[in-house]
């Protein structure tokens, strides 16, 4: 329950990060990076909700392939919240 919990807080604050930029007045400059950590964010929730939905299952291999959805989800996840973030880093350095 408790990573669930976390890959939740996690996938939301990628996600209100665009949001925040806009606050900051920084988003204009790297807009395609803050796109990819956006995208990065939804992928993490995606996890979250496959991690969930395995712990109501009874079928040990139908649990197993939640767990691998879940492992894919959030590789996928992670590559695009480090590209949003090398892109953002790099544009808004420059």
């Amino acid at each position: 329950m408790a990573l669930e919990f976390s890959l939740v807080a996690f996938s939301i604050s990628l996600i209100l990060a665009p949001a925040l930029a806009e606050f900051a007045k920084v988003r204009a400059r790297a807009e395609k990076g803050f796109a990819w950590i956006a995208v990065g964010g939804v992928f993490f929730l995606l996890a979250a909700a496959f991690e969930a939905l395995g712990g109501f299952s009874s079928v040990a291999g139908y649990a197993a392939s939640l767990s691998v959805g879940s492992a894919i989800f959030g590789a996928i996840g992670l590559v695009s919240a480090l590209i949003g973030a090398l892109t953002t880093a790099m544009k808004i350095l420059q």
